[in-house]
């Protein structure tokens, strides 16, 4: 029987958000209400084996308008410019101590407008064709056409990553390569060889499953790039038959992508930097849970930290902790 994408999804994306992830929830219906269509929970804490003990939750917001969505004047200004909005949350805990988050904010039209064919960037590409979990949403419509953006993502990133593979590659590797793809168009603390093959191991039977009908689907539209099967293949091992010529433009293209996505990533800095009170903290920490590097800034580069920080940043480039 033919695999459905649409109820794959739904089957492996909608859940009821956990204890621990409930109180975020929560948090968020009371303070947006009726503006929230859907609240999406990605990252390192979805899977155990990922999260570490100072992995935040990450969560996206989707909402229909961001005028209705803002009470700030400034907030919905910001948010038409290289979405999403940031903003980082402490809630406190019933028995003591407090749970941090990252939430990222996006109108269901820019969602849909990032993950499109001409996406500008890898940036909302990368994070929604990777596994995640809809955790709450208005009604069945808004969840399907979370959904349905995921599955968008797929699609679009599906020649990039072909582009990135050999004239005979598998399925996993295909995969793979798709992972990686985001990483590639940001500056990220990250080991992202590590991070891949932990992302691809923690979801492995939803990746097969859903990449082998997206490779599929391509095969059907552009039959003339694969070698026909034969009775004696590997049924994961696929044959492109594209001059050199072809792979080396494609290549230029995907190349092309990813450095217009590192642009647009450092573009977003000055706005997240604005967003968020604490970010010198939440930078430093995640330096020291992914490296176990402690970096101590004094008081005058604290202070001046945009000026006076860049010896770091130079320090952890040059050791390759920043790529």
């Amino acid at each position: 029987m033919p695999l459905n994408p649409l109820e794959l999804l739904r089957e492996t994306y909608c859940v009821a958000p956990s204890p621990a992830v409930a109180p975020f929830v929560d948090h968020f219906r009371r303070v947006f209400g009726e503006s929230l269509a859907a609240v999406v929970f990605y990252g390192s804490k979805l899977d155990d084996q990922l999260a570490t003990d100072t992995s935040f939750f990450d969560f996206y917001l989707i909402c229909d308008d961001y005028r209705r969505f803002y009470r700030r004047r400034r907030d919905r200004w910001l948010a038409s410019f290289l979405p999403p909005n940031i903003y980082y949350l402490e809630l406190e805990r019933p028995a003591g101590g407090k749970s941090t988050c990252k939430y990222c904010v996006i109108s269901l039209a820019d969602l849909k407008k990032h993950v499109a064919p001409d996406a500008k960037d890898f940036y909302h590409l990368g994070r929604f064709s990777k596994r995640l979990a809809v955790i709450w949403w208005r009604d069945t419509f808004e969840r399907d056409e979370v959904l349905g953006a995921c599955y968008q993502a797929m699609e679009t990133l599906t020649p990039h990553a072909l582009n990135k593979v050999g004239a005979v590659f598998t399925l996993p590797e295909l995969i793979r390569r798709a992972l990686a793809l985001s990483y590639e168009g940001e500056v990220r603390l990250e080991k992202t060889d590590e991070k891949v093959e932990a992302l691809y191991r923690a979801a492995e039977p939803f990746y097969r499953a859903i990449w082998a009908h997206l490779l599929e689907q391509y095969r059907a539209f552009e039959p003339e790039l694969f070698r026909p099967r034969l009775p004696e293949d590997d049924p994961e091992t696929y044959y492109l038959r594209r001059p050199a010529s072809l792979h080396a433009a494609q290549l230029r293209e995907t190349a092309a992508l990813i450095r217009r996505s590192r642009r647009r990533a450092k573009a977003r800095w000055p706005k997240s930097i604005l967003l968020t009170d604490n970010w010198v903290d939440i930078l430093l920490a995640k330096v020291e849970r992914t490296y176990g590097v402690k970096l101590e800034l004094t008081p005058r580069e604290r202070r001046w930290v945009l000026i006076l920080g860049w010896r770091h940043f130079f320090r952890l480039r040059r050791e390759g902790k920043i790529r």
